[in-house]
């Protein structure tokens, strides 16, 4: 079980992306979920279908089992070109 940290800075930044915390979390329980981590800075993006739409997450992991959102935002079909594998 993995615990957000949310602050206004942001839930701010995603809210002007039409998102809200809980369509971040949702992500990790997608059916399609997929997530890749930055070697060099450890940073996630993390994919999935919500009901908010086929949304785009960028985190920082805090501690173990702790990630901060730094960015999420939904993708349209044209945009969801990925080379990962759900």
């Amino acid at each position: 079980m993995v615990r957000w940290i949310w602050t206004a800075a942001n839930t701010e930044h995603i809210a002007r992306h039409d998102l809200r915390p809980a369509d971040v979390e949702a992500v990790t329980q997608a059916d399609d979920y997929g997530e890749d981590q930055d070697p060099a800075s450890g940073r996630i993006t993390m994919e999935g279908t919500t009901a908010a739409g086929f949304i785009r997450v960028l985190a920082a992991p805090t501690a173990p089992d702790e990630l901060y959102c730094i960015t999420a935002y939904a993708l349209n079909p044209k945009r969801r070109k990925t080379g990962r594998t759900p």
